[in-house]
Parts: C-alpha cells; structure tokens; sequence
C-alpha cells in the first residue's frame, strides 16, 4: 500500500509542477515562425550562443551554448528582443535565469565589431562572427515601415520626428531577496518608437521619456540613448525611419493606470519640452 501511495503522490506533484495542464494555451505564433526561419539559416555544425528562450529551437547541433556563454566567441549569437517572460532569479531548479531582454551583455555583443548583425525581425536578432558591423547595424535600426503597427507624425524637434510606435505587453520578473524570504515582484515596460529626420542632426541626440498618470500624479523618467547606443543620429539617413526599442523598469511606487508617454530630447536645461506621444496601461 506504502509503495501504491508513494507512486500516486510522485506522480501527483509531477503532474502539478509541469506544464502539462497549460497545453491548451501553447499556439505557435508569427513570432515563433521568424524564429523557425532565421534559424534554418544557421549552417547545423555552426557553433551558437543563443538566449535560453529560443535555445530550445536550435537545439539539434554539436555545439549550442546558453547566451551569454561563448557570445564572444561562437560562430552566430542568436538573441530574442521580444521575449514576452522575464525571469532574473529563481530559486527552484525549474527555472532557469535568463536576462532582461535590454541587457549589459547583449549590449557588449551588438557594440562588439567582431560580430555583424545578419538577420533582424520581430526582434529576433542573429548575428554572425566576421560578418559586415557597419551594414549589421542598419539592419537592426532601420524599417521600411511595414513593422509600424500605430503610425503618427509628431514634431520632435527640429528635423526630427516620431512616425510611429509599438506597444508591448508589460513585462513580470522577481528578484531573490533573503534565502527563505519573500519573492519581490518587479515590473517593466518596453515599446517601440519609430524616428525619422527630416534634415540631418549635427549632433548626437539622446532622449528623456517621461511616464505620467495625471490623475494620481505619479510619474517616472527613462533616460534612453537610441538604437542600444551602438546607432548614433548622427549615423542617420535623412528620410528613413529609425526602429528604436525602450525598456525601463516600473517603479514599485507607481499605481496602475492609465499613463502617457511623452518624450523631449535631453539637454543640460531643466525645462525640457515634452511632447506628448500615446498611452499605455500600467498594471
């Protein structure tokens, strides 16, 4: 009987901490199909740093390292900018940690000359070891528009404007704090702006967003340097759009609501002019 009990209980909470009764939300996607596609074009006996997300797609070869490991040295780095789930730290061996999709160590890669960008769509980004850096980057940065799913023309500032942007579901992480302690969820939020120059900045531009619910007052700051930093303006071709992606935690402190997002480009003053831009929900 002692045996009999011990089984049906194993199998009890090996069924409870699986996934098996999530099944019926399990759909493949447009996202996932880009994913099948940039990953065909991977030569099987490459060697591939890939984010733990998307590993799984990829796993049929000799070598295949979780990113960020081998991502200065494998032949393709292969990284998802639109992974919906965020997972900083966990304490149980079913899950494993995986990065904040704007991230130090990605940051590196795209900075890193050695690696040119190769494929870029719907976020999914593989980049090749020797490969072009300079055309890599316009990869990543321009659209020709037909990723813009709200479309606008805004005045930014002078020869600069905001013909569109993107919006994101909001983001759910945790961080550890003591041993045995409570788990602390954090938020964050990420969305697209699309930029365009209308004639050609002097200068390198970096903005400041500002998030704010009118009604409660709250309100926060995302200082942003566009394209990850690696995509100055002044790199920018007149008339084309720029695809800029923005990710900033939520601070803990804010209610939810409905927010504006409105941005300004940074400069030294203190009266920066927003320009109001579109809202989002902050849950």
């Amino acid at each position: 009987m002692v045996p009999i009990f011990i089984l049906l209980s194993s199998l009890f909470f090996f069924f409870f901490k699986s996934n098996v009764f999530d099944a019926g939300k399990w759909k493949i996607t447009d996202h996932h199909r880009v994913i099948k596609k940039i990953i065909e074009q991977i030569p099987q006996e490459a060697s591939l740093s890939a984010d733990v997300k998307i590993a799984v797609h990829a796993a049929e070869r000799h070598e295949l390292y979780a990113f960020n490991d081998h991502a200065y040295d494998a032949d393709y780095v292969l990284y998802d900018f639109y992974a919906r789930k965020v997972t900083l730290v966990s304490r149980t061996t079913f899950h494993l940690p995986v990065f904040w999709a704007d991230n130090d160590s990605i940051r590196r890669v795209l900075a890193n000359e050695e690696y040119g960008i190769v494929e870029y769509e719907d976020g999914i980004c593989l980049l090749k070891k020797n490969a072009n850096y300079r055309d890599g980057l316009k990869k990543l940065a321009y659209s020709d528009g037909s990723d813009i799913k709200n479309t606008l023309s805004v005045e930014i500032a002078p020869g600069l404007e905001c013909k569109g942007f993107n919006t994101f579901e909001q983001l759910r992480y945790y961080v550890e704090l003591e041993k045995f302690g409570p788990i602390r969820w954090q938020r964050g939020i990420h969305f697209t702006c699309f930029w365009e120059e209308t004639q050609n900045q002097a200068t390198d531009i970096n903005f400041v967003f500002k998030v704010e619910n009118e009604e409660t007052g709250d309100n926060f700051l995302i200082e942003h340097q566009p394209v990850f930093g690696v995509f100055p303006a002044t790199n920018w071709e007149t008339g084309r759009k720029i695809r800029d992606e923005i990710y900033s935690d939520i601070p803990g402190e804010m209610n939810t609501g409905i927010y504006k997002i409105s941005v300004s480009i940074k400069s030294e003053s203190e009266d920066n002019k927003f320009t109001y831009l579109f809202d989002v929900n902050i849950e």
